[in-house]
């Protein structure tokens, strides 16, 4: 039985399958949501957050709170408990650190579609199934 779930998700995401799919899952196994939405801070190989202008980083976490606020909803109309971060970084980190301090049993992601998205990396996605432990659902 799954207990917990992390849903991988980045802007526009909200209406990807691989979220009903997550939503569904969590619903059916009586099993707590992980939403995990990472702002990737990593450009050109380096961590550049603090070069970024506020305004970029308040556009990026208003897109994030948005998205998961309206899963949140999605959730809450199905009787799913729903925890949602937001965090800056690395992409693989910050996904591995949540699967890892939330000892997650599955991880679903999205199917990659050539938008570069680190979140949707193919060698991401069977990195974090052979790291984590967990089940990893590409939708």
């Amino acid at each position: 039985m799954t207990e917990t779930i992390a849903l991988l998700l980045a802007e526009g995401d909200r209406t990807s399958p691989h979220v009903e799919r997550a939503i569904e899952r969590a619903s059916e196994e009586d099993a707590t949501l992980h939403g995990v939405y990472v702002i990737d801070a990593w450009r050109f190989g380096e961590y550049s957050v603090y070069g970024w202008e506020e305004l970029a980083r308040e556009i990026e976490t208003e897109k994030s709170e948005a998205v998961l606020g309206e899963i949140r909803e999605r959730c809450a109309e199905r009787g799913v408990d729903f925890e949602s971060a937001v965090t800056e970084g690395k992409p693989e980190k910050v996904i591995q650190s949540c699967a890892d301090a939330h000892d997650v049993d599955c991880i679903v992601c999205r199917h990659p579609d050539g938008s570069g998205r680190q979140t949707q990396s193919p060698k991401l996605l069977d990195r974090l199934g052979d790291e984590s432990g967990a089940t990893v659902e590409v939708v």
